[in-house]
């Protein structure tokens, strides 16, 4: 007898609880950034995707809504002062303040 049907798998099973929480993940219209978005996008979070390149995040966003996710574009250089308040004022306009980072 075989317990891989009663298996959780892991790779979609919640690690903890980020439902109604905002998180920024700079550098995440692709590679390693996008991959954590997506995980935290699976726990819950509603998620700020910044990268540098606006059509990255723009595309990275489309795709992740057209999965029912819940995230937005705030593109931009994140090392320009003016460009950080107007990414959290994205996503306090959008989701509420950010409480991950």
């Amino acid at each position: 007898m075989s317990n891989i049907s009663t298996a959780t798998d892991a790779t979609t099973a919640p690690l903890f609880n980020l439902s109604g929480r905002v998180a920024l993940v700079t550098g995440s219209g692709q590679g390693m950034g996008l991959g954590a978005v997506r995980a935290l996008c699976r726990q819950g979070a509603s998620i700020v995707i910044n990268d540098y390149y606006p059509e990255r995040a723009e595309s990275a966003a489309a795709a992740l809504k057209a999965e029912g996710f819940s995230v937005c574009a705030a593109p931009g250089d994140i090392t320009l002062p003016a460009v950080r308040e107007q990414i959290v004022a994205t996503a306090r306009s959008t989701f509420g303040e950010i409480v991950v980072v």
